[in-house]
């Protein structure tokens, strides 16, 4: 799963679950994009999928 920053179009990837705690925790405001940043890869186009 990816997340998007509107301004400048940076697009990280992560678990479901991880995107989504890092959703909530920038929506709650206990940490900033830079944060988000640190704790997921940026998205290189190209995505894994399990088999």
């Amino acid at each position: 799963m990816t997340i998007r920053e509107r301004d400048t179009m940076d697009q990280r990837i992560g678990s479901i679950d991880e995107v989504i705690a890092t959703v909530t925790e920038l929506v709650e405001g206990s940490i900033d994009w830079e944060e988000a940043c640190r704790r997921l890869p940026a998205y290189d186009g190209v995505q894994a999928i399990e088999s």
